[in-house]
């Protein structure tokens, strides 16, 4: 099983919004969150009516064109014939264009809806902190058999001032389907426990440093601020880890 990661490593860092996509699944089940459903209806009227302009702008164009090539081969060319055919082959040689901006106004509703889900999503992505987690699911394989997975879920270094979070099988257990049911549920249930608990710990320890450093912050000046912060917060993790082993806490 790999280590937790040092808090210290993640201090003054914002969650990133890839967290309120793909890398939310990389969190523990129980803290991800439903996404508010964005509604395509406008975007497929903007398209549908883009493919709709397109198909007549061609039409109405191959028959202007057509209709002005007849005129003035039956008589002679006027300036109202020339221009049914120069608007024909304008709109002939224009027809895609619609597409174009039906793509240009759906990319810019799409952009606006992204914006409304960060803005809901918001506080839940503000309450993300950066401590490593622990999480336990179980899977039935083709035999019948169960099998007790626990996950580790890290923060990682993501665009600068950024985190989000990675996940990783560190431990399988399988138990025949032969078994009691009761028996399986308790040893996963045994598991979750721990994993609560190493959970609730590494918490704790970024409560701690996070709170030196906001202090520590707040009462230092000029470039150093950071570095001090910094320091405060490693002096008060390492003081806690010391009082932790002079004083072990209780355990269920």
């Amino acid at each position: 099983m790999s280590a937790p990661v040092d808090p210290t490593n993640f201090l003054g860092l914002s969650p990133d919004e890839r967290l309120l996509e793909k890398d939310m699944s990389k969190l523990p089940e129980a803290e991800q969150r439903q996404l508010p459903v964005k509604s395509e209806r406008g975007t497929s009227m903007v398209l549908n009516a883009g493919v709709a302009l397109t198909a007549a702008s061609l039409i109405g164009g191959v028959v202007l064109l057509v209709l002005g090539v007849i005129l003035s081969l039956a008589g002679h060319l006027s300036l109202g014939n020339a221009l049914l055919m120069a608007v024909g082959g304008f709109l002939v040689a224009t027809h895609w264009g619609w597409v174009h901006v039906a793509e240009f106004i759906r990319q810019g509703m799409e952009g606006h809806a992204g914006k409304e889900v960060q803005r809901e999503m918001a506080p839940w992505l503000s309450a993300v902190h950066p401590y490593t987690r622990w999480s336990v699911i179980t899977e039935v394989l083709d035999d019948g058999s169960i099998r007790i997975v626990r996950l580790q879920h890290d923060p990682v270094h993501t665009l600068p001032g950024k985190f989000s979070f990675t996940s990783e099988r560190v431990k399988e257990e399988a138990h025949s389907g032969d078994l009691p049911a009761e028996r399986i549920a308790e040893r996963a249930e045994t598991l979750r426990r721990e994993a609560a608990l190493e959970t609730a710990e590494e918490r704790e320890r970024w409560e701690v440093a996070a709170d030196a450093y906001e202090t520590a912050l707040l009462a230092a000046g000029g470039e150093a601020a950071q570095t001090e912060a910094r320091r405060a917060a490693s002096a008060a993790l390492s003081e806690r880890i010391n009082r932790n082993l002079r004083e072990p806490p209780l355990v269920e």
